[in-house]
């Protein structure tokens, strides 16, 4: 039917046909085995199925080369229903195949291995054939092959791990598990340049598991040998770059690097679990004693020297993530079982070794970007170590926020980094604020004597860079912490000594502001002695008269309002005055 109707062009027609035609042959296939056709219904449902499906995709690819490609000289449309039922039933046919062999896992991973084999290349023929073909744009035909390839390569990595790093696996099982999923990465090595783009990641990343299989058996001191083995050679290859520059030496050495930090975990849990292989460990049995404190630290070194030089070298983000990761991953093996007083000062060593990083990248222009914000991002991780160790003991967190501050203040002296230092200047003051409440300071000035001349000395800097810079940047700050709190604590508790001496030092400092046509000094100055005016003045107006105050007031406002123009032209010079200061 489809065959007549494509010839006489009825395309809906011919659509229709091989729909009726396929639906037919699926229940005839069905039809056979639910009512015992020939004794087939003594057959097992996955095992009919296996050579039900083959014969039904055979039948439809015959079914599909019936049907005319061309019709006196011209090319006609094909029908597109035929195909993709055939590669359906043949996916249908591979996957009932191996469920009926019921296999054992380690042949389930071979079966599973050659079935994706298979659907993948029946999905190449079949996108093959679809493409020859000029209006078909989809090659539907190959969809179903491809999920069975997919699901099938799924089902022998899922299946193959599952064995080789099961506990209950014998040791023929795992490593016979082990050489079957090193069939395909073994592949895309050899198959070299023509996969590079495509399959090479997928490999590398294969075969860091499988590599694994073989040192679930080996001794914790093997375990120990192979990582430092690979982090020599990490080490040669990060200085000379003796590696060649081809595919398969890039995929090795990104499996060495995927596995130091694999190895690391490995033999930590082996020492502290007190297991002496990885497949013991698995199964909950300890056979051997903890080891010692060294024993994790050496891997961690194996992975972080090479690490560190790869960055020094290639000095790119991912590598310097990669190293500061590596370093990271040493510091708190080496340091797990240590006391406060052993991890902060480690912290703040790691922290001025970023702060070095971050500020040689400064100098370098906005080059390394990515670089300076690593090494700031993982040097905060340090500091944050450094003070929640120290937490505890007062002196201790004093002398770690004043190393901080420094470091701050060191990096802030890098190029366009400046604004940094009043988070430095913050911090060194806060280590002074720790010391001087353990001395039982009370007294608010000797709290913000030190943030005031740090402060001042960041506007002096600031301004020696930059005369043109308003007084708010260079003076403000150290100005406001110098008045504002003396004056709040003034205000608070009344103290006359206190204010006389608030109130001459704002004196001092708005005089000097209008001597010199500042406007910090000016603002800060003249609001502190606004505040005290207000503040101090207000409880002497309830000794004022009743009618002295409402004849002042109404006094005022005639005023006002006769002089009104002449106040909003003076408001105006005010205002254009306290624009021009500086």
């Amino acid at each position: 039917g489809s065959a007549v109707a494509t010839r006489r062009r009825l395309h809906a027609a011919a659509e229709t046909a091989a729909v009726v035609a396929t639906g037919l042959l699926t229940l005839d296939l069905a039809a056979a085995h639910w009512l015992d056709l020939a004794g087939l219904g003594h057959l097992a449902t996955d095992a009919y199925w296996a050579g039900a499906g083959l014969l039904g995709g055979v039948l439809l690819l015959g079914f599909d080369r019936l049907v005319p490609r061309t019709h006196d000289g011209a090319a006609l449309r094909r029908v597109l229903v035929h195909r993709p039922a055939a590669t359906s039933m043949l996916a249908v046919a591979g996957w009932s195949a191996v469920a009926a062999a019921d296999p054992a896992p380690v042949a389930l991973c071979g079966l599973a291995l050659l079935l994706a084999v298979g659907s993948g290349a029946g999905a190449w023929a079949a996108y093959r054939l679809d493409h020859a073909a000029p209006a078909l744009r989809v090659s539907w035909s190959s969809v179903p092959l491809l999920v069975s390839a997919v699901v099938a390569l799924a089902t022998h990595v899922l299946t193959g791990l599952g064995v080789g790093y099961g506990p209950g696996s014998s040791v023929l099982e795992a490593y016979g598990a082990a050489a079957l999923l090193l069939v395909v990465p073994v592949a895309a090595l050899l198959l070299g340049d023509r996969v590079a783009g495509l399959l090479w990641p997928a490999a590398v990343a294969w075969l860091v598991p499988v590599v694994g299989i073989p040192l679930l058996d080996a001794p914790r001191l093997v375990v120990v040998a192979v990582s430092v083995v690979l982090g020599a050679v990490l080490a040669v290859a990060a200085v000379r770059r003796v590696l060649p520059d081809r595919p398969w030496a890039t995929a090795v050495t990104a499996v060495a690097w995927a596995a130091q930090p694999a190895l690391l975990l490995l033999v930590l849990a082996l020492s502290e679990e007190g297991a002496s292989t990885g497949r013991l460990l698995a199964a909950g049995v300890t056979d051997a004693p903890p080891a010692g404190w060294l024993l994790p630290v050496v891997p961690a070194l194996a992975w972080s020297l090479p690490a560190v030089i790869a960055a020094v070298r290639a000095r790119s983000l991912l590598w310097v993530a990669l190293a500061e990761t590596a370093v990271a991953a040493t510091a708190f093996t080496a340091l797990r079982d240590s006391e406060a007083v052993v991890w902060w000062p480690v912290a703040l060593v790691l922290v001025a070794g970023n702060a070095a990083v971050g500020s040689t990248c400064a100098r370098a222009r906005g080059s390394h970007r990515g670089v300076e914000g690593a090494a700031l991002g993982f040097g905060t991780l340090w500091a944050v170590t450094a003070v929640l160790a120290a937490g505890e003991a007062p002196y201790q967190l004093a002398a770690v926020l004043v190393t901080l501050g420094v470091v701050t203040l060191a990096y802030a002296a890098s190029p366009g980094r400046l604004p940094v230092a009043y988070l430095g200047s913050l911090t060194v003051s806060a280590g002074l604020w720790v010391l001087q409440w353990e001395a039982d300071v009370t007294t608010v000035e000797a709290f913000t004597a030190p943030l005031v001349v740090l402060l001042a000395g960041i506007g002096r800097v600031q301004w020696s860079r930059d005369h043109r810079l308003p007084t708010f940047l260079t003076a403000g700050p150290a100005l406001s912490a110098a008045l504002v709190p003396s004056t709040m604590l003034a205000v608070a508790e009344g103290s006359a000594v206190r204010l006389a001496v608030v109130t001459a030092a704002a004196v001092v400092v708005l005089g000097t502001g209008l001597l010199r046509s500042w406007q910090a000094p000016v603002t800060v100055g003249g609001v502190v002695l606004v505040v005290v005016a207000i503040t101090q003045g207000g409880p002497l107006a309830s000794y004022v008269p009743g009618w002295a105050v409402m004849g002042a007031s109404g006094a005022a406002l005639l005023a006002a309002g006769v002089a009104w123009e002449r106040a909003v032209l003076a408001g105006r010079r005010a205002n254009a005055w306290y624009g021009t200061l500086r």
